[in-house]
Parts: structure tokens; sequence; C-alpha cells
């Protein structure tokens, strides 16, 4: 009989161990959903503001590039977002990532597409690699990797982050005492049985635990398994002032304090711009 009681015992203490960590485990994605479902129910326009242009100088020991990430609503009431990273290789020689993309105000409908560029002997090359289209609760996605061409098409989770509304999540962290865990695709990463593969991201408030830069009040973890973590420190206002990533960061900046290491700015964002919505319409 007692051993039967120290079965039964060592039963429910498994089960409450289990059953702790499998709330552990959903509880961060469940906070994510709700996240979501606040998003989609109070519109962009209640969340968002109309970022227009943010500069950032692209660091590691020295200055290595910049970014640009404009934003903006449409006369018809969606927003349209560019985000552009540039590196500088060498004199005349440079390379980069972009993001465009177009939602409705309840970020439920919309349109993703990303890719590369280089400028090499005076010529601007846009390669786009990645297509998302948001339908509701479906996406159609398209992916070039490494030659091979991929579709697929799934329905979101619940906890699926609408790609250009990431900064809307890491300013809703602040603050916040528990993790949210968000659902996103990678461009990088291809579908598996005609699904795409929608990987996890857990956003933590790291404030108390973190020295905080000039000019910001909160500081905010990003992860993802099996790679390196990102902390991005945000402003009084709640925008992203830096971003670190190991020895990489990327800082705010006028564009007067661009124009001292970049002279050409200018100039190169008004042709990549022009390059991308050539080879990537959203309409």
């Amino acid at each position: 009989m007692k051993r039967v009681v120290v079965l039964a015992a060592l039963l429910a203490s498994s089960i409450a161990i289990a059953w702790a960590y499998a709330e552990q485990i959903s509880a961060p994605r469940r906070r994510g959903a709700e996240f979501v479902a606040d998003l989609h129910r109070m519109g962009l326009k209640q969340m968002l503001p109309d970022t227009s242009a943010r500069f950032y100088l692209h660091k590691r020991e020295a200055v290595v590039g910049w970014r640009a990430a404009l934003g903006g609503y449409r006369p018809d009431g969606t927003y349209e977002g560019l985000d552009i990273v540039l590196r500088q290789i060498s004199e005349g020689n440079a390379a980069g990532q972009w993001e465009r993309w177009r939602l409705d105000d309840s970020a439920n409908t919309g349109y993703y597409v990303a890719g590369g560029f280089r400028f090499r002997e005076g010529q601007w090359e846009v390669i786009p690699t990645t297509w998302i289209k948001l339908a509701g609760p479906r996406v159609l996605v398209q992916q070039n990797i490494k030659g091979r061409a991929f579709r697929s098409a799934a329905d979101v989770p619940d906890s699926y982050l609408p790609e250009g509304t990431m900064d809307l999540a890491l300013r809703a962290m602040r603050g916040q005492a528990r993790s949210r865990q968000f659902n996103f695709i990678d461009n990088s990463i291809p579908p598996t049985g005609g699904k795409p593969q929608f990987i996890g991201l857990k956003l933590r408030d790291i404030t108390e635990e973190t020295p905080l830069p000039a000019g910001t009040v909160a500081a905010i973890e990003s992860s993802i398994a099996g790679q390196p973590k990102e902390i991005v420190f945000l402003d009084e206002q709640g925008l992203i002032h830096t971003t670190k990533r190991g020895k990489l960061s990327e800082t705010r900046s006028s564009p007067a304090e661009l124009y001292e290491h970049f002279p050409q700015l200018d100039g190169q964002l008004r042709q990549i711009q022009q390059a991308v919505q050539l080879v990537a319409p959203l309409d």
C-alpha cells in the first residue's frame, strides 16, 4: 500500500512539473497572441505613429553603413513602410538588404517584399527574394533561397506578427513584467511540406538589469532559438534609439550626422528607393 501511495505521489509530482513546464512554454505565446489580437482589434492608427523617416549609423568599431526606416499612411488608410540597410564594402562598392510592406489598418491583409542590393561599377542591382501575401488568417509565400525557388501557404498561428509591425511589439514591451512570444517567417528558411516555417521570437523587458545609453529609458531583449540575442533600447516616445547585436550596433542619428560619413546619402537613398519600387510593386 505504501508503495502505491509513493508511486501515486511521484506521478502527481511528475504531472505537476510537466504542467508547470508546459505553462512556462505556452504562457509567453499566449501573451503574444493577445497582443496580436489587440493589434487587429484596435488598428494600426491607434498604435503606430506616422513615423516618416528615421536614420541610423551602422557600426562595429567604426561606421560601416547606414539604415533608413521610412513609413507613413497612404490616402486610402493603409500603412506603407520601407527599410533599407546599406553596408559600405569599399570605395565605390556597397551592398545591403531592403524590406517593403503595406498593411491595411487592421493588419489582417497586406503584402511584403524583401531582398538585397549591391552597387558595383556605378550601377545598382536590386534583387527581390521574398514575397509574402497576408490575406486574413492565411499567408502565401514565395522565396528564392540560394538559387532555389519555393512556394508555400498556410493559416497563420494566432501569435503571428504581421510583417512591418515589429516596432509596435517592441514598444508595447516597455514596462511589461512578463515576456511575450511571437511567430514570424524567416526569409532565409525554406518551407517544409509546402508550408512556411513559423519561427518563434521572444521579447523581454530587461531594463532593470541593463545599463541604458544616454537618451533611452527602456531595454528590450529579442531572442530567437539558436541565434545571438539582440537588445533594443527605446527612447521616451517608445521609438528605437539603439540596437545592439554582438559587436554590431545601430544608433539613431540626424541626417547631418550621416552626411559626415556618407555625403552621397541622399542620392543613394533615392536611387535604391526608385529601384525597389520598380522591382517590388505592392499593387
